[in-house]
């Protein structure tokens, strides 16, 4: 049977018997019409028109755009619509259809594509101004001025699990509580409630919070312009240790095993410093108004506006992974990827973008919602806060 070029004409497919006055009997099938292809999430739908005297259907597709009976690969003996799942997001898959009886194959019909691509779950909306966001294996949290929640990372019901605070914001959590700085102070209230424990009071501008196995660390901005530090406490409360002074509008701040980075904005640096305290080492400088920062076992990465940019974690060049951005906030990173959000500059501007950690292309995860503030990833997906008045959100994309 010789394949047909993708356009209709198939001459030995559709060639009939006769019935030895001339006139042809049975045939194979016409070709499909009408055929469309809609992508969903890992998957694409294909439908087409029914063809007179077809009993069975047979999809061809591939991903380099001209699928036929020779080169595409077979989907056999179906109808439609057609659900073809196990697709990978972002890519481009090309479908032609052809109609078969026990005559034959017709030649295939046009040529339709669909790309794949992962749908957004709200998993709580109606906030107002969701702002930081944490996650654990099973539920998402986020801080909100004046609370703390979390909400099933499946959706449903919202928690409260602490209210009456003051500026809530940065917030981080582990495998028994939830963390969080007001504007001056840092507490922590169990994963499912109950009574709010305060580690620290009087602060001046506590912002930024991260945990390990043994200590919580936060940046407080201080009372003068050079007046910032970074300082921990024991998850189990205690006494306050400052091992790092002398800092100027600090934001994000990210720690490993050995040590804790974080951002200066004013300054336009990334630092790091031992902790168990020490020297504070500069990682990147001449920045321009670094914010957010993550850490991996080989490097540092941050948003710096309409940057996402890395470092090595012991320094030396910084390269810029992804540039033209929309004033970029939140960023995460996993094995592959580096992934942030984009606050923009309108009601709108809002998008969630990804890179690899070594640069390339940027794909766009999501966008056209409110702003993005926040971000976290796990093995299989991506959430975020949807920063809004009244309408704000928190969802949840497949990576």
């Amino acid at each position: 049977m010789l394949a047909g070029c993708g356009s209709g004409s198939d001459s030995s497919s559709s060639s009939g018997s006769s019935d030895g006055s001339g006139g042809s009997t049975s045939t194979a099938p016409s070709a499909p019409t009408g055929v469309t292809a809609t992508a969903g999430n890992g998957q694409a739908i294909i439908i087409w028109n029914s063809v007179s005297g077809a009993t069975l259907y047979n999809i061809y597709w591939n991903t380099t755009n001209y699928p036929s009976k020779r080169n595409g690969s077979t989907i056999t003996g179906i109808t439609s619509p057609y659900t073809h799942t196990g697709l990978t997001n972002g890519n481009t898959y090309y479908y032609v259809v052809t109609a078969v009886n026990s005559y034959g194959e017709s030649s295939e019909s046009s040529i339709v594509s669909a790309m794949p691509f992962a749908q957004t779950q709200t998993l709580a909306g109606a906030l107002t101004n969701p702002l930081n966001i944490a996650i654990d294996s099973m539920s998402v949290y986020w801080t909100k001025g004046s609370a703390v929640k979390k909400v099933s990372k499946s959706g449903g019901t919202v928690t409260t699990l602490a209210s009456g605070l003051i500026y809530a914001d940065s917030i981080t959590v582990d495998s028994t509580s939830v963390y969080w700085t007001e504007s001056s102070a840092v507490k922590k209230v169990g994963i499912n409630g109950g009574g709010v424990t305060i580690f620290a009071s009087g602060l001046s501008g506590s912002l930024g919070i991260a945990v390990d196995s043994i200590n919580v660390y936060w940046r407080e901005s201080g009372t003068c312009g050079w007046c910032g530090t970074v300082n921990k406490i024991s998850i189990n409360g205690g006494g306050v240790t400052i091992f790092a002074s002398g800092l100027s509008g600090s934001l994000g701040i990210a720690v490993d095993s050995t040590n804790v980075y974080w951002t200066e904005y004013e300054t336009g640096t990334v630092k790091k410093v031992s902790i168990n305290g020490g020297t504070i080492e500069t990682l990147a400088s001449g920045l321009s108004y670094a914010y957010d920062i993550a850490v991996d076992s080989t490097s540092v990465y941050w948003t710096e506006g309409s940057a996402a940019k890395k470092v090595g974690i012991n320094g030396g060049t910084v390269t810029t992974l992804a540039s033209g951005l929309r004033n970029s906030r939140g960023i995460a990173v996993d094995s592959t990827n580096v992934y942030w959000a984009e606050y923009g500059y309108l009601a709108g501007d809002g998008a969630i973008k990804k890179i690899n950690i070594n640069g390339g292309a940027i794909t766009t995860l999501d966008s056209g919602f409110y702003h993005g503030y926040d971000i976290a990833v796990d093995s299989t997906s991506v959430y975020w806060t949807d920063s809004f008045p009244s309408s704000g959100a928190v969802k949840k994309l497949a990576k």
